[in-house]
């Protein structure tokens, strides 16, 4: 029961009840997950289950692909459709408009944290602040974006997109800086999440199909890391929780512990201090 399910959330629910139904559903006690989606939002949510619950920073550094469609003239207080319209505007948006602003897209290095965040204040979520009409300071945060692309035409203020960008990154605050470049506003009317690294929706199934079965096996997912193999001794020692250092590996990636007979005992991470690891988790 440790590894990941990978899971096709659906729209109108957030990311909390996905994993609350899905928990109840499989008789999990132990849940996590990498990242969550907007209510509005369906797709890809990679869930961990148990001792994989500890590997959550692990995905802090991977990529996540989306696709969606986007309004320009309307302005809501959550950045898409289903949030209170705050403004309109009456400006023809063409295909040519966001075009000529992609490569701008491409450069951004920073974004404003949208005021409906899950976002933390002194231990507040930001969208509970909003909700209150509580006043909430422009944080920003970098972001990096892989790739931008314009996958239909723009039809009555329309259009669909795909998107690569780094975790963390806010698709419905990248439209925002797009629709204020060509003079106008824009929110979200739909998005999906499809790649997570490299998990893909295509091997994802909703609530209502998934089962234990469909539980990936943690050691599978960290094959992909370097390995040591350690003797007996440094093993034990492992197994509680030992901080290992140079005379065993010297590497800046997490990398897996293996015993002589290559079964994994644990997964590790460099520490704050260079060349010394701690462990992520251990099996």
């Amino acid at each position: 029961m440790d590894g990941i399910l990978l899971l096709d959330k659906a729209s109108g629910v957030t990311s909390f009840k996905a994993i609350n139904t899905l928990r109840r559903k499989l008789g999990l006690t132990k849940v996590g997950h990498t990242g969550t989606l907007d209510p509005l939002a369906t797709g890809l949510m990679v869930v961990l289950v148990g001792k994989a619950t500890k590997i959550a920073d692990l995905f802090k550094e991977h990529s996540k692909e989306y696709v969606g469609e986007a309004i320009f003239g309307i302005k809501t207080d959550t950045l898409d459709i289903t949030g209170t319209i705050l403004e309109r505007n009456d400006k023809i948006i063409t295909a040519s408009d966001i075009d000529s602003y992609i490569d701008y897209i491409l450069k951004l290095n920073d974004q404003k944290i949208p005021s409906y965040s899950a976002k933390k204040i002194n231990g507040k979520k930001m969208y509970e602040l909003a909700r209150k009409n509580k006043e909430i300071p422009d944080i920003r945060k970098p972001i990096e974006v892989y790739s931008f692309l314009r996958t239909s035409d723009v039809q009555n203020n329309c259009f669909s997109f795909q998107t690569s960008v780094s975790a963390g990154t806010f698709v419905r605050e990248i439209l925002n800086d797009l629709a204020a470049k060509v003079g106008t506003f824009s929110s979200l009317k739909t998005l999906r999440r499809t790649k997570i690294d490299d998990f893909s929706i295509e091997d994802a199934k909703t609530i209502d199909l998934i089962t234990i079965s469909d539980i990936i096996d943690i050691t599978k997912f960290l094959d992909k890391y370097q390995s040591i193999v350690l003797d007996d001794y440094l093993i034990n020692l492992v197994r509680n929780g030992v901080v290992l250092d140079s005379r065993q590996i010297i590497t800046e990636e997490p990398f897996r512990v293996l015993d002589k007979n290559n079964n994994l005992i644990a997964l590790y991470k460099q520490t704050d201090t260079k060349y010394t690891y701690k462990p992520v988790v251990i099996l």
